[in-house]
């Protein structure tokens, strides 16, 4: 079964809500109905990040996930809250105009100074059904892609299956809390902190331990990165970032110039551009901190000023 995950645009995200509905009983009925919409606007608005996986043989979603960074004030208070769960309150308090969670700004400060606090939700696997190993696999593969590379004080996450607590504990996380839900059942909610460091090896430690980001790429040219990542094309990701060709070249040549700049012998004079571009992903691929939004000191970086490269796009 050929599976691709990627950002979500906001159509996906009514395309994809029958695969979501396992996850139903981490909400009220009112916050359910209202969700989609919500969803669509707080990723509109990058507040959260949305992933969905597709079969491509199908031409259909099987799973989305999403995650987003909390306000530590409204943290504090929702934890306070013995009688619902975290993203009830947090998708709450956003329609209520309340802010939950971090816009791009702050979660840029918030890199800078390694006080992050992440909430993953929705993608729980389908512990039925036979091909589950394969799709466990695609959403930690997906969960590293987009998370690792952020500076956390820890990674929170709430779900209602006992499976899927089983899995995250397995795999690190410790139980924070249990909240009984509207139908009887349980929210419960696990933690992965960043101090004392997860042992070395281990999959949180995988995602928690980051290097500083060097390039100091824009958002923009994070996003067209992040596209080439998951093999997308440049037209595949003039679509999907709704730019032009010309865009996407000036993008490209940016890009390259700033990672010479910090790497010059990344680069062979004599390269090609598929050759660069190989390289380039390559470094990035054991370097996602560099896809992340971050906030610089002032002060210039070696590709700032007078700076020239003879890079091919």
């Amino acid at each position: 079964m050929p599976i691709r995950y990627r950002r979500a645009r906001l159509s996906d995200v009514q395309r994809a809500w029958s695969v979501v509905q396992s996850e139903k009983d981490l909400f009220s009925a009112r916050m359910w109905s209202e969700l989609p919409a919500l969803l669509e606007d707080l990723g509109q608005r990058e507040k959260i990040t949305l992933c969905v996986f597709e079969d491509l043989d199908k031409s259909q979603f099987f799973s989305m996930g999403g995650f987003g960074f909390l306000q530590p004030e409204f943290l504090r208070a929702a934890l306070r809250n013995p009688t619902q769960g975290i993203l009830q309150q947090a998708f709450a308090a956003e329609l209520d105009l309340r802010p939950a969670w971090l816009n791009q700004r702050e979660i840029a400060d918030g890199n800078r100074l390694g006080t992050l606090e992440a909430l993953t939700f929705f993608a729980t696997p389908n512990f039925d059904d036979p091909n589950c190993a394969l799709e466990i696999g695609m959403i930690f593969d997906a969960f590293t892609f987009f998370v690792k590379g952020f500076h956390f004080r820890a990674i929170w996450q709430e779900n209602s299956t006992p499976q899927a607590t089983e899995a995250l504990v397995n795999s690190g996380y410790t139980v924070s809390r249990e909240v009984a839900t509207e139908s009887g059942g349980t929210i419960t909610l696990l933690r992965a902190l960043s101090e004392p460091t997860p042992p070395l090896g281990s999959f949180l430690a995988s995602v928690i331990i980051s290097r500083r980001a060097r390039f100091g790429f824009s958002r923009a040219e994070q996003k067209l990165l992040e596209c080439a990542l998951l093999d997308f094309s440049d037209r595949e990701a003039m679509e999907h970032l709704a730019v032009s060709a010309d865009a996407i070249k000036k993008r490209w040549r940016s890009i390259y110039i700033k990672v010479s700049g910090i790497e010059p012998r990344l680069f062979q004079p004599d390269d090609s551009g598929a050759v660069q571009r190989r390289a380039l992903l390559h470094r990035l691929r054991h370097n996602l901190e560099e896809l992340r939004p971050f906030k610089r000191l002032r002060g210039n970086l070696p590709w700032q000023g007078n700076f020239l490269s003879s890079v091919q796009v």
